[in-house]
């Protein structure tokens, strides 16, 4: 398994899923919430997007839904309530810069705003 930015067999396809699958969680929205109802379950619970993981799910489903891509979501208590506040009040995704690069918005500071999806296509 690759873990979001890392390499391995069958490169370019691989990071162009991992892109897409960054791009849309980051991205897509449904009234401001991320459109993916897991990744917003989480980041309404106030984690951030920790890092995905190319191939970590080849179950027949997981290759169905994800390409069998996962994600793992980080709960840091400190963080929590703001991750929270700035998911349910503007949209924004806290966000792993590992994957936020992959959309081509990088922060030193930790959570980002994630970027208009036009601009990652």
């Amino acid at each position: 398994d690759s873990s979001a930015g890392g390499g391995g067999g069958g490169d370019a396809v691989a990071s162009s899923l991992l892109r897409l699958c960054a791009v849309y969680l980051l991205c897509a929205k449904h009234r401001q919430g991320a459109l993916d109802p897991v990744a917003a379950f989480h980041l309404r619970n106030g984690a951030s997007l920790a890092a995905l993981h190319w191939g970590a799910n080849p179950s027949a489903r997981g290759l169905r839904e994800s390409a069998g891509i996962m994600v793992n979501y980080r709960y840091q208590l400190d963080q929590i309530e703001t991750n929270h506040s700035a998911y349910v009040a503007h949209g924004h995704v806290a966000a792993a810069v590992s994957v936020s690069s992959l959309v081509g918005r990088e922060s030193p500071h930790g959570p980002i705003l994630a970027p208009d999806p036009r601009s990652a296509l």
